[in-house]
């Protein structure tokens, strides 16, 4: 995505200016769920790392079995401020298998 199709990966991954910084400042640092990540470490990354939200579901497709689904997304990319986005636009798959 970010050699092909480069305006894209802008929007959807990196979002809107200020984003990625919006979602480190509002990130406490001492949260105990991310308190112990070797990343909050390193000098500059909030201007570098790029939160990304994984999600696996499970979906009936038949009569007898499901699709197994895993997605990601990215969190400054869904959440920049003043841009309205589809969903279809911001979560990308991984794999799918049925089950």
């Amino acid at each position: 995505m970010y050699l092909y199709f480069k305006n894209l990966y802008d929007i959807c991954i990196r979002g809107n200016s200020g984003a990625l910084a919006e979602f480190w400042g509002n990130i406490e640092k001492s949260d105990p769920r991310i308190a112990s990540f070797p990343i909050l470490r390193e000098p500059g990354f909030e201007s570098n790392t790029y939160p990304l939200l994984l999600h696996g579901d499970g979906v009936p497709c038949t009569k007898k079995g499901s699709l197994d689904c895993l997605t990601f997304e990215s969190l400054p990319g869904r959440f920049s401020s003043g841009l309205a986005r589809a969903t279809r636009d911001i979560i990308f798959m991984i794999t799918g298998c049925m089950s």
